[in-house]
């Protein structure tokens, strides 16, 4: 089961347009780092060091509504902006995003180049599972990958979830025998490594030691059939927009990596636990009935369908997770619902 959720902050040092690093946030973690409390901004400065150069975080102009936003659909509910600022946009110089510098928010345009921050969540799921099972079994299917460890703040703050146990976890850590190098399951290079004393060791034929795990005293390397606990992250995204279910569709395509699809148990929790910002009763998802039959939009059986209608009629051919009674609805695909990337 799902344990212990973190989140997590992973700053990029190279400069790039507002657009662009988002872009790259959506496709590698889950978004541009959103700030909701002076505690997340502490962690953030405390990852950045004492440069005090610009870096984008995701925070936008949103034009349909008139006022700030974060980018993953939160709205400003704590702010630290640099006295003078926000300044008016105009045609010109719109003035539509912002950037965080010694410690205080400040707005510019779009098409400055600037580093940034994404952020993700990392989950400790108590099963104990091979490396291969956690990977490819477990993260990959509910979540998104192994969780990788880019800064000695990130192990810090796992490691206080993870307590006083010195029980192994299976980190995404492995021997990349093609390039022969220690790399991260999301394809990042090792940036940052804490091994214990004495490791990593060699591998051999009949014992590869191929796989990372944490422990209180550091990364260790062992066989990959061993059996332990093991951190994912995630990447279920509620966009706090209203949008029929094909609007919907688009916008997580164009956005993210698709429509949310939830055949498990373990992600209906977990789009539990996302829905609870949301400002519609129910959520649109990638659910859809066709041929004779419902069906997620990544191409996944839908298993657990009895609160489906077998044959709806049209156009209630569109699912959606009800956030109070957590039960599925087959709804009308032109009503315009919050919905889950």
């Amino acid at each position: 089961f799902a344990g212990s959720v973190i989140r997590e902050y992973i700053y990029y040092p190279y400069g790039t347009q507002f657009v662009a690093a988002r872009s790259y946030c959506t496709q590698n973690y889950r978004d541009l780092a959103s700030i909701t409390t002076a505690e997340e901004q502490q962690r953030i400065l405390k990852v950045f060091g004492n440069n005090n150069d610009p870096i984008w975080i995701g925070l936008n102009w949103n034009y349909d509504h008139s006022n700030w936003q974060w980018t993953d659909g939160q709205l400003v509910s704590f702010s630290q902006w640099f006295s003078g600022f926000p300044i008016i946009g105009d045609s010109y110089n719109p003035n539509n995003c912002v950037f965080l510098k010694q410690q205080e928010w400040r707005n510019t345009n779009y098409w400055n180049v600037y580093p940034f921050y994404c952020y993700r969540y990392l989950i400790l799921v108590n099963e104990s599972k091979t490396w291969v099972e956690a990977l490819q079994s477990y993260c990959t299917q509910n979540y998104r990958d192994l969780a990788s460890i880019t800064t000695a703040e990130e192990q810090q703050r796992i490691l206080k979830v993870f307590g006083n146990n010195n029980d192994p976890i299976w980190i995404g850590l492995y021997w990349n025998y093609d390039h022969s190098n220690w790399q991260w399951t999301d394809g990042q290079l090792v940036s940052f490594s804490k091994w214990f004393s004495g490791f990593p060791i060699n591998g051999y034929f009949n014992y590869p030691n191929n796989c990372g795990y944490l422990t209180q005293q550091g990364w260790k390397n062992t066989n990959y059939w061993n059996v332990y606990p093991f951190y994912c992250y995630r990447y279920l995204i509620l966009v706090n927009e209203s949008k029929t279910w094909v609007e919907a569709l688009q916008y997580c395509t164009t956005n993210y990596k698709g429509f949310a699809s939830l055949p498990s148990t373990t992600q209906m929790l977990q789009a539990k636990t996302e829905m609870v910002l949301t400002q519609t009763e129910s959520v649109w998802t990638g659910l859809r009935f066709m041929d004779g039959k419902w069906f997620w939009v990544n191409g996944e059986p839908v298993e657990n369908r009895d609160s489906l209608l077998p044959y709806p009629a049209h156009p209630y051919r569109c699912g959606a997770l009800n956030n109070m009674t957590n039960v599925w609805e087959n709804r009308n695909c032109n009503e315009t619902l919050n919905f889950l990337c």
